[in-house]
């Protein structure tokens, strides 16, 4: 719940690192956004900024408006969009699902029983060439996927790094180079980084396509600097869309004050009264844990609902209240 802020992160202190931005050069402010799923057993998270300490870094970095916001996702559908994830059907010249970059240098496969997934893994040896592969999958613009990927590194010397990154478009077909070109592409999202010598460590996340979005690349690459060394390993990768509940994916999400919730925090009961244009509408209330599990519905009528929270124990929970155009969803916190 309270861990020591150090400057050098120390391997083994931590859950996981998502790193959500990277910048360099010259640019104006950027946004950096994405949407995560803590890990299993998480009591807190640190939003670290930091810069890198290399010998001759010069130059300012500026931050600005930052912000974490929860929430439960509600259903996943499990169709993994990636195809041969575990690589599986790979040889040296790649194959129909996982594209080289071009003018990326060479790569091999390995065949080993230290495989994450299978007999199989992808393995990238660092050099000052540049190393990237990856495949594009058709999405849509504003909807969220989960995202899952293994990496491994022996030796990956230090300032150098293996990366798995999401690469958002607005086309359908977009060409796969080792240089993401600025201005190509709708946004950049970094699922993992790792260095050092690390085992096996899944890299997950929860990310909403940009408005607009057409296909996404998962892509994965190294650092190409001047004296890179160490071997990257990457396995198992899953891109799967996060699905709304058929009864409640509706057109819009609203938190407005057309739905106020009290009192909050709650200890016995709690009152809902909403104030819809169409009152005639039915009206729902749902209550989920924050797993995204429904553990309560029923029906509002006449805009007004008192709910017993007696078989509700104490925690925060998601409400949700909806008709069939719209959804107002409410932070609710009970205590006991």
């Amino acid at each position: 719940a309270n861990p020591t802020f150090n400057e050098e992160i120390q391997a083994g202190s931590y859950l996981r690192i998502d790193s959500l931005g990277m910048i360099s050069g010259t640019q104006g402010w950027t946004n950096y956004t994405g949407v995560l799923t803590a890990p299993a057993g998480a009591l807190s998270a640190q939003i670290y900024l930091e810069t890198t300490n290399i010998a001759g870094s010069s130059g300012i970095a500026y931050f600005d408006n930052f912000s974490l916001i929860g929430f439960s996702p509600v259903q996943t559908n499990v169709h993994n969009l990636i195809l041969d994830p575990c690589f599986a059907n790979e040889n040296e010249d790649g194959n129909a699902a996982w594209k080289m970059a071009a003018n990326a240098g060479g790569r091999s496969i390995l065949d080993t029983a230290g495989a994450e997934c299978k007999n199989f893994c992808e393995k990238m040896t660092l050099a000052a060439a540049p190393r990237a592969f990856g495949q594009t999958v058709a999405v849509t613009g504003d909807s969220s996927y989960s995202l899952s990927g293994w990496m491994m590194s022996k030796s990956i010397s230090s300032g150098s790094f293996a990366f798995f990154l999401v690469i958002w478009y607005n086309s359908a077909n977009p060409t796969f180079n080792e240089e993401i070109q600025a201005g190509s592409y709708l946004r950049i999202d970094t699922l993992g980084m790792i260095s050092g010598t690390q085992g096996w460590t899944n890299y997950t996340g929860v990310l909403t396509a940009p408005a607009g979005a057409l296909s996404a690349q998962v892509y994965l690459e190294t650092t190409d600097i001047s004296g890179s060394s160490g071997i990257a390993y990457f396995d198992n990768f899953s891109l799967i869309e996060i699905a709304a509940d058929k009864n409640t994916a509706i057109a819009k999400t609203d938190n407005s004050t057309n739905v106020v919730m009290y009192p909050n925090p709650a200890k016995d009961n709690f009152v809902i009264e909403t104030n819809f244009a169409n009152s005639s509408e039915k009206q729902f209330l749902q209550i989920y844990d924050m797993k995204g599990s429904l553990l309560f519905s029923e029906n509002i009528q006449n805009g007004r609902t008192t709910i017993d929270t007696g078989n509700l124990a104490e925690g925060v929970y998601e409400v949700r209240i909806s008709d069939s155009t719209r959804s107002f969803n409410k932070r609710l916190v009970i205590i006991k």
